[in-house]
């Protein structure tokens, strides 16, 4: 849902309202534009539960490097660029390198049941390009509840040709946002492959070596478990 004209001292009082009445709204707003974008999350429905399942899980596997105490689930925090606003499904930060809650995250969860794939990739390029790079990598969720299918994207910021500058000058290349892997859960539950998150990127740093750090991954069963969890809790 879009509204507009939206001012901040509206937004501040659309903000109390939601707080106290209504916390499964999400809020996108433009200052610039003076536009709210508000998207509806439902807890303890497929959205809650695929949102928080997936964020348990995605910390479940940092405890056994131990790092489950580093890495902060920041929930729905809203996040301020330039001249924009956000507030993420769910997002994670690394509290040794970024260590206040106004610190960018280096993960962001966006789940969406009736809204479209298109939506959660702009939220994706949002994500990615207002942070100017500290955001490193944007799940997108997209979840079909009439045929049981969960589509899962990664985006993250890619290196790729500057078409519209000389050959050889100094801005050859440029970074844009980009989808870079997905699966698909379909129904009977069956994921057409895993998922992996770089450690790097997620805690900015290397893995110690000869530990139990190294890249998060989901595997085909771990995202089956998932995906099963999230279909049997419907009626």
């Amino acid at each position: 849902m879009v509204f507009s004209p939206v001012s901040e001292d509206q937004l501040a009082t659309i903000d109390t309202l939601r707080d106290n009445h209504y916390k499964q709204l999400r809020f996108t707003y433009f200052q610039d534009q003076h536009t709210l974008i508000v998207k509806v999350g439902m807890p303890g429905g497929v959205h809650g539960q695929a949102t928080e399942d997936f964020s348990y899980m995605l910390r479940k596997k940092t405890i056994p490097m131990n790092l489950a105490r580093e890495l902060k689930n920041m929930g729905s925090t809203r996040y301020q660029a330039i001249t924009s606003s956000n507030e993420a499904d769910s997002a994670f930060r690394p509290s040794s390198s970024r260590p206040t809650i106004a610190h960018w995250p280096t993960v962001v969860i966006e789940c969406g049941v009736s809204e479209g794939l298109n939506q959660l990739k702009m939220d994706a390029c949002w994500w990615l390009n207002s942070s100017s790079g500290d955001v490193n990598i944007v799940l997108i969720i997209a979840i079909k509840q009439a045929n049981k299918v969960i589509h899962i994207e990664k985006w993250e910021m890619v290196t790729v040709p500057n078409e519209q500058d000389i050959q050889g000058s100094a801005n050859d290349f440029r970074k844009t946002p980009a989808h870079t892997g997905e699966v698909d859960i379909l129904w009977p539950i069956a994921a057409t492959g895993s998922l992996t998150l770089e450690f790097e990127k997620v805690f900015l740093r290397l893995p110690v070596p000869d530990t139990s750090e190294g890249d998060i991954i989901f595997s085909v069963a771990d995202l089956e478990e998932w995906a099963t969890d999230i279909w049997s809790a419907l009626p």
